[in-house]
């Protein structure tokens, strides 16, 4: 089993960025889901037994500005940050180039940061994802009420929302375990800033390149 290690990088704005990497050989960086903990993914990695499918790479995986281990209580989640976060992290690394991976929110993150460096990225590895978040979590009436309720009471939000995310689908967390999950990942002023620019994310003039 490749040793985990955790490492800090400040981004040109300030903001401490943590990332992990496992292994040697190719680098693939991943960028996940809207909200991460390197500490419990690193528990949860270990229980799906898929250690052997990593040999012979570099696994990098970044928690994101606002989440996990990275700097909290943030104003700017826009795209151009987190892409600017990745640029960070993959600098720090010497990574010239790499594959770039991403699920849910990171899927549209990953689009953006290899439209904009296409000489860097050998690879695009999209995961249950979206180019445009206007459609996030159902129609406007849902997401203005999940809001509503996310501003009011993250607790409650948390499972609303697990419930929108993984529902009864074959996960890994059970939707009271991911609830959990979100909670340790952000608090509820992040979570809500982080949540609207999902929404507000559309790579779709992007595609095409």
């Amino acid at each position: 089993m490749p040793h985990m290690e955790v490492r800090y990088v400040t981004t040109p704005d300030g903001v401490r960025i943590a990332y992990s990497v496992r292994g040697e050989g190719t680098p693939y960086v991943f960028v996940p889901g809207w909200i991460s903990n390197l500490d419990l993914d690193e528990q949860l990695f270990e229980g799906t037994g898929t250690f052997d499918l990593y040999e012979g790479i570099m696994r990098v995986t970044l928690d994101k500005r606002g989440t996990g281990l990275s700097s909290r209580n943030l104003d700017d989640y826009s795209i151009d940050t987190r892409i600017m976060d990745i640029e960070t992290v993959v600098n720090d690394l010497g990574l010239d180039t790499f594959a770039l991976g991403g699920l849910s929110e990171g899927g549209p993150i990953a689009i953006g940061f290899a439209a904009r460096y296409p000489e860097r990225v050998t690879r695009l590895v999209i995961v249950g994802s979206y180019a445009n978040g206007a459609g996030v979590g159902g129609s406007q009436a849902i997401q203005d009420g999940v809001f509503a309720i996310l501003k009011a009471e993250w607790g409650l939000a948390s499972k609303l929302l697990s419930q929108l995310f993984i529902g009864e689908s074959e996960s890994v967390m059970t939707p009271d375990a991911f609830a959990a999950y979100q909670r340790s990942g952000a608090n509820a002023n992040d979570a809500y800033k982080i949540l609207r620019a999902a929404c507000d994310i559309d790579v779709r003039p992007l595609l095409s390149s």
